[in-house]
């Protein structure tokens, strides 16, 4: 996967030799009623290397710190530290959206909300999903992409648990005054595979696994 300056990313694939199953990935924070996009905060501080990459992110109201670690060929993780710079910030909300595209198509994946995890399958059969490992969400939206964004930036999510088509898929986080938030972003090669990356038993529309 790889990130821009300010930790989005429209490159995932997944095996290292396959097709790139994301078209968006990008995180905002919401605070005083109004949604704050990554693309609104500057570069403070960045480095990377081949398997971390480190950022100190502001927009004049809040700080982000992000760190960014693969630890293994199915599993990222992404944390994000959130904390004001003014006074009168109000609570902050943060959200993580991605727009999938697996297995190189658009139109034709699944998106599932199951146990704090958002997810999809492609046509091909490739499970991508993620969830945080140390905050409940919220909220979580599962939808068309653009209906997706256009619900973070109104913080209006629509906790739907299925969707098929163009998908796109969220989290929200109540962060209060300041919190980190741990994401997990986990692939596979089926369902069980992408419950090992994330370390949740997930069921799928058939129900339980076996």
């Amino acid at each position: 996967m790889v990130f821009d300056e300010v930790a989005r990313s429209e490159e995932l694939y997944y095996p290292r030799d396959g097709s790139n199953h994301m078209f968006w990935w990008e995180w905002a924070v919401r605070y005083n009623g109004e949604t704050h996009w990554a693309s609104e905060f500057d570069v403070i501080k960045h480095r990377s290397s081949r398997r971390m990459a480190y950022w100190v992110l502001s927009n004049g109201d809040v700080k982000v710190k992000i760190r960014i670690v693969a630890r293994d060929p199915r599993t990222i993780y992404v944390k994000y530290y959130i904390y004001p710079l003014k006074r009168d910030i109000g609570n902050i909300v943060f959200y993580q959206g991605a727009d999938f595209d697996i297995d190189g198509t658009m139109d034709y994946d699944t998106a599932f909300y199951e146990r704090r995890t958002v997810y999809a399958v492609g046509e091909e059969g490739t499970y991508i999903g993620f969830r945080s490992i140390n905050k409940r969400p919220i909220g979580w939206h599962v939808d068309d992409y653009s209906d997706m964004w256009s619900a973070i930036d109104e913080g209006q999510l629509n906790n739907a648990n299925y969707y098929y088509g163009d998908i796109g898929v969220a989290l929200a986080f109540d962060v209060k005054k300041r919190g980190s938030i741990i994401i997990a972003l986990g692939f596979g090669s089926d369902l069980r595979d992408l419950s090992r990356a994330l370390r949740v038993r997930l069921s799928g529309p058939m129900g339980p696994m076996t």
